[in-house]
């Protein structure tokens, strides 16, 4: 075998392509020509010769490359044969194939996981009025065109009885409950989310507000019987709540009559029956009474608050106010013409503090509202609600929550002009609420866990009924505060 060894030449380098049958042809000429021999080449027997003119343009052709030192015979002795061309691969048409079926598969997946996976179906939240059926719907609307998902659906009820029904039969998912309610309705529903009222506080202090030239000294029955009472509602009230017997059970008028001479409560009155007598609940206030509480700013525990002030600018400091302490406070510090730090709370000790020490000096401890869902197991499309709902509103919030510059704002009722429903209860989240925390609902939080010992026992002794069975089930998530 001959080694010929193919390089560039140092000269004009050669643009013709040949074909295989020239490179054979010129490699027997290069024999011949060496061996002086005129053997019949190869690819004239195979093609039948060829015409003198291919003939001289081979030679002349092979002579020019020979005198450009295109070849280099290493062994003039040796025979020069032709190399076989390698065959034709078959690589890029393996990848060709293999990039088609990959692709073809992927594509397969992806409409397997599309369709196998079915969409979340809309949340459906209940609402008790027309107003809160309007912060629904912007609720909504702002969510879903930030592309917030699964969509709320807001679902209209005339009453929180009708939607803790519609729950039950599965017409809607979920509902904002305050603490009493969710003690009523306990049989049926459950909580996932509270809301946080001051720096991981999911609640308030019941507190009793006086003027700091009050002669008011303690919380005794003495004491109070001489004083006018702006009471919030029975939960402001708290400990001082007399205690119930199987043999005697006090009526919220009973209670109030017996603590106090005279009482202004709108919304305690307007709670009663019909046909009740409601001068036991008014007799500080009666040109106040007959106001519904959507429209009394005397209802509720900024109500409180502003029967209090009224009373000490007609110069009687002898008024005390039953409220909270966060009310109390966002009170104050919108005020124009009267300034927290002549206000103080009263102990049931009869040690009085300012506004900041309601944590020693306080009448009782009420949980926050809580959104609340089915209590029953769910299947199928139902499975996923109360996580889709946790993460769609933990996440909201970052962008429409307490810090936000958005028109729409979740814990703002001001921004678009919404007011208090009847005084406690505003539309959607509480005006006081900072954020929404996780419960850990999905290990057997239940009403009872999460209203607490001392609560339950608050409303059993003021609605007369057998104390429930505790819990020993762990609602809230314990976070790490950064001090």
């Amino acid at each position: 075998m001959s080694n010929v060894r193919y390089k560039k030449t140092s000269k004009k380098e050669d643009k013709e392509v040949l074909t295989f049958e020239d490179e054979l042809a010129d490699e027997y000429e290069h024999v011949e020509n060496e061996n002086g021999t005129s053997e019949p080449k190869p690819h004239q027997e195979l093609n039948g010769g060829i015409n003198k003119d291919d003939q001289a343009h081979t030679s002349s052709s092979m002579n020019g490359r020979i005198s450009d030192g295109e070849f280099e015979d290493d062994d003039d002795d040796e025979h020069h044969f032709p190399h076989t061309p390698p065959p034709p691969t078959m690589v890029p048409s393996c990848y060709m194939w293999w990039a088609i079926f990959s692709t073809t598969l992927l594509v397969a997946l992806i409409l397997i996981a599309i369709f196998a996976h079915p969409k979340k179906r809309n949340i459906n939240w209940c609402c008790i009025d027309d107003q809160e059926l309007a912060r629904c719907q912007d609720m909504s609307i702002y969510f879903y065109g930030d592309g917030f998902r699964p969509k709320i659906e807001c679902k209209s009820a005339p009453s929180i009885d009708e939607c803790v029904r519609m729950i039950d039969h599965d017409v809607a998912d979920v509902i904002n409950l305050s603490a009493d309610d969710l003690f009523k309705y306990r049989s049926k529903v459950r909580p996932i989310l509270a809301a946080d009222y001051d720096h991981e506080m999911y609640g308030f202090y019941s507190v009793a507000v006086v003027h700091k030239d009050s002669t008011i000294t303690n919380l005794t029955a003495a004491s109070l019987k001489s004083s006018l009472a702006c009471v919030a509602d029975m939960h402001s009230v708290g400990s001082l709540v007399p205690r119930s017997s199987e043999s005697e059970c006090l009526a919220p008028h009973e209670v109030v009559t017996a603590l106090f001479s005279q009482t202004c409560s709108p919304a305690l009155a307007q709670q009663q029956q019909s046909g009740f007598n409601s001068d036991v609940f008014c007799s500080g206030c009666q040109s106040k009474c007959s106001q519904p509480c959507a429209h009394n700013d005397h209802c509720g525990y900024t109500g409180a608050m502003k029967c209090l002030t009224d009373a000490v600018d007609g110069s009687n400091t002898d008024v005390i106010a039953f409220t909270n302490h966060i009310d109390a406070k966002n009170y104050l510090n919108r005020s124009s013409s009267h300034n927290a730090s002549d206000y103080r709370i009263v102990c049931p000790d009869g040690r009085r503090h300012n506004l900041d020490g309601f944590k020693s000096c306080n009448v009782g401890f009420v949980p926050s509202y809580a959104l609340a869902i089915s209590s029953k197991g769910r299947a199928d499309d139902d499975t996923d609600i109360p996580y889709d709902l946790v993460e769609l509103l933990y996440i909201a919030q970052l962008y429409f929550g307490q810090h936000t510059t958005d028109a729409f704002r979740m814990y703002d009722m001001s921004k678009n002009n919404y007011t208090s429903i009847d005084g406690f209860r505003d539309p959607i989240f509480q005006g006081k609420t900072t954020k929404l925390a996780p419960l850990w609902f999905w290990m057997h939080c239940t009403v009872e866990a999460y209203l607490g010992e001392d609560y339950l026992d608050f409303l059993t002794n003021l609605n007369c009924l057998p104390k429930p069975e505790g819990s020993t089930a762990v609602c809230h998530i314990p976070t790490t505060t950064q001090t």
